[in-house]
């Protein structure tokens, strides 16, 4: 123990000095700390994507291109054609070491939106064509209401005029008949008297 009474020499002067700070060594050895874990790589996997159109993908939320590496675990795949019309959403497993092949089918998605567009524009079109030929139809009934109305309003015009017109003959023959009988007694008398 010859090192033993240095130590003790060098803790005391070192105790006395104010703010020193004081190592202390043991007899036994050095002091060993416990070491760090080494840090585990994150496991992690690759995701591939194949799309059937041509489209962009976002993975959680993050745009990414056709492979990536990605955590372990469950991952959502949102896959959109260029033009952003037909969207789908999927969720992907992702497996240690492994790679994961995400097939996106924007196809369907596509046929199905066109043949509904297309539905509504034939209904629509139906209705315009329809539409059309309920006011033609309309238009010519009226057209014909208005032509009768005038036929009416003629006839009854023309009966109008010829009441009027038999009228003012009946009361001119009736004027000329007075007129008539009348001279007929200045000339001559009364015609029954002559007989």
């Amino acid at each position: 123990m010859s090192g033993g009474w240095w130590s003790v020499i060098v803790l005391s002067v070192a105790a006395s000095v104010p703010g020193a700070v004081v190592l202390a060594q043991q007899d036994e050895g050095p002091v060993l700390r416990p070491k760090k874990p080494a840090a585990k790589p994150a496991a992690s996997a690759t995701l591939l994507v194949i799309c059937d159109l041509d489209c962009t993908w976002n993975l959680d939320g993050e745009a990414k291109g056709r492979k990536t590496t990605v955590g372990v675990g469950q991952h959502v795949v949102v896959a959109m054609t260029e033009d952003g019309a037909d969207q789908i959403k999927q969720i992907s497993e992702a497996k240690t070491g492994g790679q994961a092949v995400v097939n996106v089918e924007l196809r369907p998605l596509r046929v199905a939106r066109l043949k509904v567009e297309q539905q509504a524009k034939d209904k629509a079109d139906k209705e315009a064509r329809e539409k059309a030929a309920q006011d033609e139809r309309e238009r010519v009934a009226r057209e014909q209401q208005e032509r009768e109305q005038k036929d009416r309003d003629q006839v009854a015009k023309e009966r109008q005029e010829k009441h009027e017109k038999v009228t003012e003959q009946t009361a001119q023959a009736e004027a000329d008949g007075r007129l008539a009988v009348a001279d007929d007694r200045r000339v001559g008398g009364n015609p029954r008297r002559q007989r």
